[in-house]
């Protein structure tokens, strides 16, 4: 079972939200190819239609730490910089599954 969480908050500048759509759906297809990734989602806000959110299930916090300094993050890095106006990342450990909350 994955023990952590990661979601990525990006909310597009003005006039790239479908650029930023385009290019996160197509990154997203090597991206779910990274060692430790189990599980990688992209939603469309309800609320802020410039908003996407990616939701990252991992084998452990470490694989995510690997992602952030890999080639390929590097790679798409300064596109996502030109079509990103506000970003928020939150990293997270998985409790839940602990037997103490089931």
């Amino acid at each position: 079972m994955p023990d952590c969480r990661a979601v990525a908050i990006l909310k597009a500048k003005p006039g790239h939200e479908q650029a930023l759509l385009d290019f996160t759906l197509s990154a997203a297809k090597e991206i779910r190819n990274v060692d430790g990734l189990q599980r990688l989602e992209v939603s469309h806000a309800w609320w802020e239609p410039t908003q996407l959110i990616l939701y990252y299930w991992w084998e452990s916090a470490a694989h995510s730490r690997r992602y952030l300094t890999s080639e390929l993050y590097l790679r798409i890095a300064p596109r996502l910089e030109a079509l990103v106006g506000e970003h928020l990342l939150v990293v997270a450990d998985l409790v839940s599954a602990d037997p103490r909350f089931t």
